[in-house]
């Protein structure tokens, strides 16, 4: 349940709530997106410190990984720069 890109869409979601990211799924991976075609391979640590700047921090917060997030940014990454149309967005 993905895109062509390899992302599993569970997966991203519950990385997600762990980080108390504002929006759904489709939408911040279509916002990375938009990010990664201007600053390229850059975007992914952009990308996720700026999920988590308009939320309380919480105690989770020293323990979370964003592991499954900074996959997906490279993932993205790749199915962009491949120019074989084959990317697609993240959807439910």
């Amino acid at each position: 349940m993905g895109g062509s890109d390899g992302l599993d869409f569970d997966a991203v979601d519950g990385a997600l709530q762990r980080f108390g990211a504002q929006g759904g799924v489709a939408e911040v991976h279509g916002s990375f997106c938009g990010l990664a075609c201007f600053l390229g391979a850059q975007a992914g640590p952009v990308w996720i410190a700026g999920l988590t700047i308009f939320r309380e921090p919480t105690e989770s917060d020293s323990t979370s990984d964003p592991g499954v997030l900074s996959e997906g940014a490279a993932h993205t990454l790749e199915a962009l720069s491949q120019g074989d149309m084959s990317f697609s967005p993240l959807l439910p």
